[in-house]
């Protein structure tokens, strides 16, 4: 158990930009990237990958929208340029908010965790 808590706080200090928790200052402005259902990860499913860097069970979370009631089914590639430049995170949302359309902004949960979908920088990083 030590060597997991271990590996999750060299995570957060040393590789910071792969997860992030989200405050309310950075709870605006979201948008699902659209086009991503086939884009794969060595994880396995996108979920997996949200696991991977959270230690949370994703069966157990809520719909990362504020606006929304529902349970987490999918790992949604969500962005939020204005935040962060370019970059596509990982976020447990149901299946209505995932099939929202892309320009649909939303409101991220205070304290949802999103984790970077940049494989190359996180679950392929040699």
């Amino acid at each position: 158990m030590m060597d997991k808590i271990m590996k999750f706080v060299k995570i957060g200090i040393t590789r910071g930009t792969d997860w992030k928790t989200i405050g309310a200052k950075d709870s605006k402005g979201w948008k699902n990237k659209k086009g991503t259902c086939e884009k794969k990860c060595t994880c396995g499913h996108w979920k997996d990958h949200w696991e991977k860097y959270t230690w949370k069970k994703f069966k157990e979370q809520d719909c990362a929208n504020e606006e929304c009631s529902g349970k987490a089914e999918h790992g949604a590639h969500i962005y939020n340029f204005d935040l962060y430049k370019q970059k596509e995170w990982i976020v447990p949302f149901c299946a209505k908010c995932n099939l929202a359309a892309e320009n649909t902004v939303f409101t991220l949960r205070e304290k949802t965790i999103i984790v970077w979908a940049n494989k190359g920088k996180t679950c392929e990083k040699s």
